[in-house]
């Protein structure tokens, strides 16, 4: 018997589209946004609804199920991407996202394939038990991420210590203009270290900044001192002085980092 399969085609071609844009770098706005939210608010929703409801629901329910689940589907994805190393990037959730599409239109494709008859919509809105269970399961698991993803956010701190060192060249001496800034929201006491390889070129044993406070100098620097090591700048809090908390490495095939020695 005829069987319709143009819409699952149609989104596996968006998805797969969006992917590649998404793998590319594209920047273009109007691009992304016609394949990108596609992806984001409605792809993966609707090949779910399938496999779900059997492609028994009408327009308007499986248009509801579909922004509906695709919702949940996108804040969950963003919950686990966050924690892998791969993080929160446009590739990443481009490819996690497409991924469940285009594996969940696999299944709703095999299930139609061994649907007897036409797999038209059927006009009325008749579900068995346990699809409105599912239903529930689903929004109680969307309203759950939501929960988790605002305490998250709101957990994260704005705190933090700036760590700096760049090459410079002043009144004909080479060095490094090195710097810390103290965003902590309360007083640092901090160590810094300048070493070349295993070697150690200059060390700052306490160094106190306020809340808001900078801190900046130059440290003249020789060819001779550096030789063709690395140059790795390392800032230890002292309250935990056997740590490092912020570090700089400058390379020595850095162009900026040879030209600043010569």
């Amino acid at each position: 018997m005829y069987r319709k399969f143009y819409d699952l085609a149609l989104v596996a071609v968006l998805t797969i589209v969006a992917v590649v844009l998404a793998l590319a770098g594209v920047k273009n706005v109007l691009i992304l946004i016609s394949f990108g939210l596609p992806l984001v608010l409605f792809l993966p929703g609707y090949t779910l609804t399938l496999v779900l409801f059997e492609a028994k629901l009408g327009k308007a329910e499986k248009l509801l199920f579909s922004v509906g689940l695709s919702l949940l589907v996108t804040i969950v994805s963003g919950l686990l991407l966050n924690v892998t190393p791969w993080g929160l990037q446009a590739g990443s959730w481009a490819v996690w996202l497409g991924a469940i599409t285009l594996g969940t239109a696999g299944i709703a494709l095999v299930r139609r394939l061994n649907l007897p008859g036409s797999t038209a919509p059927q006009a009325g809105f008749k579900v068995k038990w346990f699809q409105p269970v599912l239903l529930g399961i689903a929004g109680l698991i969307a309203v759950v991420a939501l929960l988790v993803a605002r305490n998250g956010a709101a957990a994260v701190s704005d705190n933090f210590t700036q760590l700096w060192a760049i090459p410079s060249a002043q009144t004909g001496q080479n060095s490094l203009r090195l710097g810390i800034s103290n965003q902590e929201a309360v007083a640092v006491k901090y160590r810094l270290q300048v070493n070349a390889g295993t070697s150690l070129i200059k060390e700052w044993p306490s160094l106190e900044l306020a809340a808001g406070q900078e801190w900046e100098t130059n440290l003249p620097l020789l060819a001779t001192q550096t030789g063709n090591a690395s140059v790795n700048v390392r800032l230890y809090r002292l309250d935990a002085p056997d740590k490092v908390y912020r570090q700089v490495f400058l390379a020595p095939k850095n162009s900026v980092f040879q030209e600043a020695l010569r």
